[in-house]
């Protein structure tokens, strides 16, 4: 993962520093949420150890299923952290790409003008071989958040499959406890905000690993229509040569996250895993 901290990557995209304030605002943000649940559960310990008599009984039953719970949220952030520096990235040599679009018009023209002057023409090559240069450090940078990629889907694939079914378990078994709740009288209204607030916190967790997997996926495909749309231009032949080999290497080397290579992480697996909530909870509240 040195990748994410190398000099030789971030100068191929003439970008000295990647830090963003959303880094910190996720960071905090779910540190603030499993914080704020884990006391309110906390409050509902004591609470029924003032009337039962059972606090400590209770607490080390409960403590280290909370504590794994923990640990997950870690392991989250860290995978969020890692992918969303490779989208950043990304967005990055998007950006960069869509300024090639003026640059290479102008380019064409100086090269109809370099046709009648020697100076021109010289200056044209100059230029051209800058452009050249520009374009196969872009595929360099690519080819290393590919390999970043690939570094994330190893160390991180069979976690984040172990977290995708968590997450499923608890949004079937938690709408079906909640709704268990409701029925009954006393001390309902703790057990339905906790209950509510653990659904929440189990949807978060999903957007926490899906979204920067997805935005990967999605700049990845930005940056091919970019280059489709630089290669429709009356470029010269070199130029385009560079070009379409960045297009093959986005062709063949496509930034997708995987849960330990059984299945993509991106928006279409929210859809999926809420089809099937929804139809193991029908049958669930059908049969009782």
């Amino acid at each position: 993962m040195d990748v994410f901290h190398s000099p030789e990557f971030d100068h191929f995209l003439n970008q000295k520093d990647f830090r963003c304030a959303k880094f910190n605002l996720v960071t905090r943000s779910t540190i603030l949420y499993v914080t704020a649940l884990l006391i309110y559960q906390t409050v509902i310990w004591v609470k029924l150890g003032s009337r039962d008599l059972n606090i400590y009984s209770l607490f080390f039953a409960f403590f280290p299923y909370h504590l794994s719970y923990v640990f997950t949220v870690v392991l989250e952030l860290m995978y969020w952290h890692l992918v969303y520096a490779i989208k950043i990235r990304m967005d990055t040599i998007n950006h960069k790409l869509a300024k090639f679009t003026e640059n290479e018009l102008s380019l064409e023209n100086e090269k109809k003008i370099s046709s009648v002057d020697a100076l021109n023409a010289e200056l044209f090559k100059v230029k051209q071989s800058t452009l050249i240069f520009r374009i196969r450090n872009i595929t360099r940078g690519y080819l290393h958040l590919t390999a970043a990629k690939n570094s994330v889907n190893q160390c991180y694939g069979f976690i984040i499959l172990v977290v995708v079914l968590g997450c499923f378990l608890h949004l079937l078994v938690t709408p079906y406890l909640l709704r268990s709740i409701i029925s009954t009288a006393s001390e309902s209204e703790l057990f339905i905000i906790s209950q509510s607030i653990w659904m929440m916190g189990h949807v978060l967790r999903l957007f926490l690993i899906v979204e920067p997997c997805d935005g990967c996926f999605v700049q990845c495909k930005n940056s091919s229509l970019i280059i489709c749309n630089l290669l429709c231009s009356d470029l010269d032949r070199e130029v385009k040569k560079s070009l379409k080999l960045l297009l093959l290497c986005l062709s063949q080397c496509e930034l997708d996250f995987t849960a330990f290579g059984l299945t993509r992480i991106h928006r279409r697996i929210l859809t999926a895993i809420a089809g099937a909530v929804t139809t193991y909870l029908v049958i669930l509240f059908q049969f009782n």
